[in-house]
């Protein structure tokens, strides 16, 4: 009876034992469940969170992007736009200009005009006295005429003028006033006062376009 006692205390206990194993496995379990469902729910919220973070990042870059090809395109557009301005007001400078000197190379009154201006303003630019005027082609007898009739006015202007008249040049209208020495040159020809007119007037022309463009 003994022995059958201890047997039965034995199996008591071993059964508590087993149930409370049991019952610890059955925590840890739901534990480490509760532990894996908190750490994949972390991760999705991770990767929800980079994933947005990777799509404002992408509409940042987009959007740097367009941007920068706008502002690009608005160069070019304005680059063109103002290069065609430029291009238009040289051509309207250049008509208005071939036409004036159209009218100056026709009129021999202007022509005469222009001619003795000219010979006036050269020889009192120059630093030197004795002075070579060479003619344009189709202004050779003009100049020789020109000078004729005004030396005497010349040399009140410039009591030191020594002036002789030299070989026409290539120029067709006008004259080339040259120092003996060749170190100064004043250039008269119409066609070269014309470039340097463009030269001149040509910033002003687009000073004006800007401003009512703007």
């Amino acid at each position: 009876m003994k022995v059958s006692g201890e047997k039965g205390f034995l199996s008591a206990v071993i059964e508590e034992l087993k149930a409370a194993a049991d019952e610890e496995a059955k925590r840890i379990i739901a534990a480490a469940e509760e532990e894996a469902r908190r750490i994949v729910e972390e991760a999705k919220a991770k990767a929800e969170a980079l994933r947005e973070e990777r799509r404002k990042r992408r509409e940042e870059e987009l959007k740097q992007r367009m941007v920068k090809e706008i502002a690009l395109k608005r160069f070019e557009l304005k680059k063109r736009f103002w290069n065609e301005l430029y291009t238009l007001a040289e051509k309207a400078l250049d008509k208005a200009l071939e036409e004036a000197f159209a009218l100056l190379k026709g009129n021999q009154e202007y022509r005469l005009m222009y001619l003795q201006r000219g010979l006036e303003k050269g020889v009192t630019s120059m630093a030197s006295a004795n002075l070579i005027v060479h003619p344009c082609t189709e202004d050779q007898k003009l100049v020789e005429m020109l000078i004729a009739e005004n030396w005497e006015r010349l040399r009140k202007i410039r009591p030191d003028l020594q002036l002789s008249i030299g070989s026409p040049l290539g120029c067709r209208y006008g004259f080339i006033l040259i120092s003996e020495d060749g170190r100064e040159l004043f250039n008269a020809a119409i066609e070269a006062r014309k470039g340097e007119l463009e030269q001149r007037l040509l910033p002003e022309v687009l000073k004006l376009v800007w401003g009512e463009a703007r």
